[in-house]
Order: C-alpha cells, then sequence, then structure tokens
C-alpha cells in the first residue's frame, strides 16, 4: 500500500489557535508523523507542520481556512496514483502552486504563480536525472516533496528527528471520552536510556532520517542500530525496530521487533456483532512498564541473535 498524507506548515500563528482552527487538540506522542490520524512537530528552524496521514483533511479547504492572516504552506502526496503537489497560500487564497499529476503529464509539473526560488534549482535537478535516469522511474513525484524541504524543513519520507505530538478531532474526541496525555518518552528516556548504555549501545546522533530513539553498537563484525519507534495514544506501544551492516562483506539488514495486542486478532464478525469484546484496559502507566519491558526483551534478544551469528 503506497503512503497518502498531506501537511499544513506556518510560521509565526500561535499554535494553540493554529490547532484550534484545524479542530484539532493534542492526545499523545509518537515517533513517526504517519502514527495516527494527525500529527504535529516544531521543526528546529521555527516552522510548525501538522501532518494528516491518509485521508483525514482535504488539503485546499484546510489552507483556505488558515491561511487568513499569515503564509501557509500545504502539501499532499498519494503514492497510489503518483499524484503530489505543493502549494503557498496566503490571505486564503492560493499565490503559487507546483503539481505533478501522472494523468496530465508523466514527465512535468504543473506550475502556477510564482514558485519559492528552490524551485528552479531543483526543477533542473530532477530534470536532468529524467533524462540521465530509467524511464521507469517517476522523478518529477519527488520535486514537490524536495520542495517542501527546501521552504520549511519538512518532507515525508527525509527530516532530521523531531518529538511528535499525535492529534484527534475535537468532535472525535468527544466521542471517546476524556484523554489523559501521557509522557510515554519521557519514560523510555528514563527507563532504556540507561537500560542501552549498560548494554554498550550509545545514542546515534549522526544526522540521518530517524523515526525513533536510535541507538548504534558494534556486535561481532556487524554495526548494528536500534530504534525504538512508539505511540502513546490510544494506547501505548513500543516497537524495537533493527538495521545491520556486515563489516566484511557490506550486506545490509533490517526487521521491526514487536507485539500485537491480543484483541486485534479477534475475527471482525465478532467483534462487529459484539459477541466477543476484549477486555477493559488496564490502567496508562501500567501498560507503559509492559511496553518498556517488553522492548528490553526484544533489544536481548537481538543481541543474542548477533551475537550467535
Amino acid at each position: 500500500m503506497g503512503v497518502t498524507a498531506s501537511w499544513l506548515a506556518v510560521q509565526g500563528q500561535d499554535r494553540e489557535v493554529y490547532l484550534e482552527r484545524l479542530g484539532l487538540t493534542k492526545v499523545g506522542e509518537c515517533s513517526d508523523p504517519l502514527n495516527g490520524e494527525y500529527t504535529c512537530a516544531e521543526l528546529p528552524n521555527g516552522w510548525f507542520v501538522v501532518v494528516a496521514n491518509a485521508r483525514q483533511f482535504e488539503l485546499i479547504p484546510a489552507l483556505k481556512s488558515v491561511s487568513a492572516k499569515d503564509f501557509v504552506l500545504g502539501g499532499q502526496m498519494v503514492e497510489t496514483v503518483n499524484f503530489c503537489q505543493l502549494c503557498g497560500y496566503e490571505g486564503g487564497a492560493q499565490v503559487w502552486s507546483v503539481v505533478h499529476d501522472v494523468d496530465i503529464d508523466l514527465d512535468g509539473v504543473q506550475v502556477a504563480g510564482d514558485p519559492p526560488s528552490a524551485f528552479a534549482e531543483l526543477h533542473a535537478q530532477v530534470t536532468k536525472e529524467l533524462e540521465e535516469g530509467s524511464r521507469d522511474v517517476d522523478y518529477m513525484f519527488d520535486l514537490p516533496l524536495e520542495l517542501s524541504g527546501a521552504v520549511c524543513g519538512f518532507q515525508p519520507y527525509e527530516f532530521e528527528f523531531f518529538e511528535w505530538t499525535q492529534l484527534v478531532r475535537k468532535d472525535q474526541l468527544s466521542k471517546r471520552g476524556p484523554v489523559s496525555p501521557v509522557s510515554l518518552r519521557a519514560e523510555m528516556n528514563r527507563e532504556l536510556t540507561p537500560f542501552m548504555q549498560a548494554r554498550g549501545w550509545e545514542e546515534d546522533t549522526r544526522f540521518d532520517p530517524h523515526f525513533g530513539i536510535p541507538f548504534r553498537r558494534t556486535i561481532g563484525k556487524d554495526i548494528c542500530s536500534i530504534e525504538f519507534m512508539y505511540a502513546s495514544h490510544p494506547e501505548p506501544w513500543i516497537l524495537v525496530r533493527t538495521e545491520t551492516q556486515n563489516l566484511t562483506n557490506e550486506e545490509f539488514g533490517g526487521s521491526t521487533w514487536g507485539e500485537e495486542d491480543a484483541h486485534r486478532h479477534i475475527p471482525f464478525w465478532k467483534r462487529l456483532l459484539g459477541l466477543e469484546k476484549p477486555p477493559p484496559p488496564p490502567p496508562t502507566q501500567e501498560l507503559i512498564v509492559v511496553q518498556i519491558e517488553k522492548a528490553k526483551k526484544l533489544v536481548a534478544k537481538f543481541e543474542a541473535l548477533m551475537e550467535s551469528s
């Protein structure tokens, strides 16, 4: 399945007012912008980005509603149909746009208005790659994404690690009942960081597009990396993502380690008819402790596997 995502980025606006205009409220934290329905993050350069997973909001109406007073950058990508766009809105109206739609032009983009200065250089670069590369690759799909990265510092594929906040629509929150956000990341830092350091792992501070809390260690002839991916809403979970690079033959490998909750395996028709319901979840803090202990066991299991290979 391909990724479908939209994002809005602003500078200068009051963050809470901005979320209020979008009808969103904070409920938790996560390691990945596509964990959950909506997420947001404060970027190091001062931009504030809100990301909607799948088709959670229509991009153009959202841009019009939040750009009355300030410039707003909006992007959208639909991998299943190779559609991608980036727009600039101000005063409730579009001031420029860059759109790639394979149904209109497989090897080009449609440009309206006066896009940012970075567009010309990026367009020339992608055009060169197109001319020199394989005809089976849709090079222009990446152009709006790279332009988003050049303007605000965010694109869905590549970014420096940020701390992501989970969001939900306020009208949905009323149906689910009150939410008490918990600091899952703080508990992970308190419990997992010293656990990893005691086992010889170092925090990985390289400039890479990490989606979680990263660590690095050499085991035998392999450089090993571990990232803890996580989300705290609606129930806390932690996954252990591993990568290895063999120093002898330069082979790479990777996998994600974790367990799903048992109630997810209840047949759909039983859940639909209410014939078999999962028990109510334990308190959130207890769930966090359980997830951290599972993560520790998975780390030990991965180390044992690498040491025996």
